[in-house]
């Protein structure tokens, strides 16, 4: 792929393609589960869908089920006890009912979410740092050879 001299095309296509890919994508599976967003006013095709949320916040306990916080204001999600505190996050999925209300079937409480968040992140980080470290020797100095040649 890199070694003529069209490969700037060829990645540029390559990603293109991978752009259009996700993009069609996302479009359908939207029509299949509608984003949490949408249900502050949804349409009469998205009630009934399932629906499912990842790490959200708790603002509110109700007898009934509870609120998490979303970018356009709080949503109610119908659950059985033992329901979660405020503040702490919550992944579910269930069936969105109506305006700005979900029936959840499954629940969990994401206990340590932002320290087990961040010890991922740092991980990854650390991954790559030793990675690097160890593949560094291969191409020092050999940069005039290029790191990508054909094999032909």
């Amino acid at each position: 792929m890199f070694s003529d001299r069209y490969w700037i095309l060829k990645v540029g296509l390559s990603l293109g393609l991978f752009a259009w890919l996700c993009t069609r994508s996302a479009r359908e599976f939207a029509v299949l589960e509608p984003e949490l967003e949408k249900l502050a006013w949804p349409s009469e095709t998205d009630l009934g869908k399932p629906v499912g949320f990842w790490a959200r916040v708790v603002t509110a306990v109700h007898s009934d089920g509870f609120d998490i916080s979303t970018r356009v204001g709080p949503i109610r999600v119908l659950a059985e006890a033992p329901l979660p505190s405020v503040g702490q996050h919550v992944s579910a999925t269930g069936t969105a009912l109506g305006r700005r209300l979900v029936q959840a079937r499954r629940l969990q409480v994401n206990e340590g979410h932002r320290w087990k968040r961040a010890l991922n992140y740092g991980l990854s980080a650390a991954t790559v740092v030793v990675f690097l470290g160890l593949v560094r020797k291969r191409f020092r100095g050999r940069l005039h050879e290029g790191l990508f040649t054909s094999r032909y």
